[in-house]
């Protein structure tokens, strides 16, 4: 009788709320953005704990339409902190680019953009082309993943400072060593 009434006592603590705020960060960090962001009705003292994150995943498939994508995006990084960023993955291959070219096309600039200005150490997309060519002088990125489309991969030699590259379905012209200045590859 005595350990159902302890069990019954044990429910009612909320473990959560008595974390420390750097654990709840990181565990938040750990979930797609999405649900990170969700977390915001879970009590007030958790309204603006996504804000903090230092891991953006930002996919389309967990968003319905790609309206509604760029503008969760345009909301998630006009009001994250910079806290420490250290990984951005941003994945729209499921698009139809057809339909809402203009809109994908300003989104990736805007993430890219994002990405440097931030100074993030990873970063992984479905996006091979059209990378803004200051994400080639990007000083801070030490990790790219990409992959999960066929197309061409361009010249890599801005990225001097990369020590991981993952490629994932990426067609590459061996006529031009694309590696040539990746010396810390």
């Amino acid at each position: 009788m005595e350990g159902l009434l302890h069990t019954s006592k044990m429910r009612k603590i909320d473990r959560l709320s008595y974390l420390l705020e750097h654990i709840i960060y990181h565990i938040l960090s750990l979930l797609d953005t999405k649900y990170a962001v969700r977390t915001c009705f879970l009590s007030k003292i958790w309204r603006y704990s996504w804000t903090h994150i230092h891991s953006l995943n930002l996919c389309h498939r967990s968003v319905l339409n790609s309206v509604t994508f760029h503008g969760f995006v345009t909301h998630v990084l006009h009001h994250c902190k910079d806290f420490n960023p250290v990984k951005l993955k941003f994945y729209c291959s499921d698009v139809e680019l057809d339909s809402i070219d203009d809109i994908i096309e300003t989104l990736m600039s805007t993430v890219f953009e994002y990405a440097i200005s931030h100074r993030f150490k990873e970063f992984e997309t479905d996006i091979v082309d059209n990378f803004p060519a200051t994400l080639f002088e990007c000083q801070t990125l030490k990790t790219l993943k990409l992959g999960q489309t066929a197309k061409c991969m361009r010249d890599l030699s801005g990225f001097a400072t990369l020590t991981t590259l993952q490629l994932s379905s990426v067609i590459i012209d061996l006529k031009n060593d694309p590696f040539f200045c990746c010396l810390n590859l």
